[in-house]
């Protein structure tokens, strides 16, 4: 809502969505009635825009053994 706006009558609870690409920044208040329809229309935007994603390679962090600690000699 912008500063110098007057508040709206409350009808409900709200709920506040933000997002950031890179360096746009958006964000909506979404009514509890209306959350359902909206993550409705947002999974579909994100099914959309997500088709070129890989899978991670996966490491082998097992196979490479762990430095064990120095012992000190002292008597």
């Amino acid at each position: 809502m912008p500063k110098d706006a007057d508040p709206q009558p409350v009808d409900g609870h709200k709920c506040l969505f933000r997002a950031k690409r890179g360096r746009q920044h958006i964000s909506t208040v979404v009514t509890s009635k209306e959350v359902n329809k909206f993550h409705l229309a947002y999974v579909s935007v994100l099914r959309a825009n997500m088709d070129n994603l890989e899978r991670r390679k996966k490491t082998d962090t097992a196979a490479k053994p762990k430095p064990s600690p120095k012992k000190s000699n002292k008597a």
